[in-house]
């Protein structure tokens, strides 16, 4: 989850960059003419490098919303069903337990 929204953070910060010409021209040469080091190399062109090694594509070539989409899927629980079920079955208990109120009381002492 923290790796996804980390991912999608580069992404938001780079529609900032679309916004404005300087900016853009800026980041394209830096791209282009930017050496990259292995070590202690925190700069955006480096980050957004790691971005397209975990997407397998080049974000600059696609639009926000293709690379957000994209993300999501790579992030997607595989155990998506289970995980929905469990979610379901803390709702019914939730509800049974607001419907009955010794039983929501003690849930808010869980709490």
């Amino acid at each position: 989850m923290i790796e996804q929204l980390y991912t999608k953070h580069k992404i938001f910060f780079l529609k900032q960059v679309k916004n404005s010409s300087v900016c853009w021209n800026i980041l394209t040469f830096l791209r282009g003419n930017y050496e990259k080091f292995d070590q202690k190399n925190t700069s955006f062109c480096k980050q957004l490098n790691n971005v397209e090694k975990k997407t397998h594509i080049d974000v600059l070539d696609y639009s926000s919303k293709t690379s957000l989409a994209i993300i999501d899927h790579l992030f997607i629980e595989e155990n998506r069903g289970l995980v929905d079920s469990v979610k379901f079955i803390v709702s019914q208990i939730k509800l049974n337990m607001e419907l009955r109120l010794n039983y929501y009381n003690l849930f808010l002492f869980i709490k």
